[in-house]
């Protein structure tokens, strides 16, 4: 029963995977909770914990050796535990004085020395949402059309590549580029 859920959840079926969290959410509550230590929040560790859950059942592979719950636990795990472990470090840095002076150094502060750019926690949560997101939208499209797609975005191949492995001219390829696009923003709902 299990094995469909995956296979139903793989291809985007949203309720197959609403059920294979709820069947895993003693697993991930039980994590969070052995995990929790004073300065990160629970339901935190409990959101990290979900996430990965989510991401285990889309990079599963059923011809491993390993069955999906030993698989789920240890991504559940390691989410929970790198989510925790990060969190401390930042606490750690927060509790620092920012703004003062180095010696040595006429006006530099720590501050300076921080390197700009780097994503926070927020826009980190909603660029793995979106990762998700367009992860469900790519399984629910017709077969070819995902592998056009993917041949072409994510592993950066040409259409003459993509379809000499398909077996399909160029134009078909295109064709089938023009159609998976569009059902993608449908899916996503991001059509106009």
């Amino acid at each position: 029963m299990l094995e469909k859920l995956l296979y139903q959840a793989q291809g985007g079926d949203r309720a197959a995977l609403a059920e294979i969290v709820s069947r895993f959410q003693p697993l991930v509550l039980a994590t969070a909770r052995r995990l929790a230590t004073e300065g990160t929040e629970w339901m935190d560790l409990v959101q990290e914990g979900n996430l990965a859950l989510v991401e285990a059942v889309f990079d599963f592979n059923p011809r491993g050796r390993a069955g999906f719950p030993w698989y789920a636990r240890r991504r559940v795990y390691f989410a929970i535990f790198n989510y925790r472990r990060n969190g401390l470090r930042t606490a750690e840095r927060e509790s620092l004085t920012l703004d003062l002076p180095l010696e040595g150094e006429e006006g530099a502060t720590l501050l300076d020395l921080l390197p700009a750019g780097e994503k926070g926690p927020e826009e980190e949560v909603l660029s793995r949402s979106r990762y998700l997101e367009l992860r469900l939208a790519l399984a629910r499209l017709p077969e070819k059309q995902r592998q056009v797609l993917k041949g072409l975005y994510v592993e950066g191949k040409g259409v003459t590549e993509v379809g000499r492995e398909m077996g399909i001219g160029p134009s078909s390829v295109k064709g089938l580029e023009g159609r998976g696009l569009k059902n993608l923003a449908r899916l996503l709902g991001r059509e106009g």
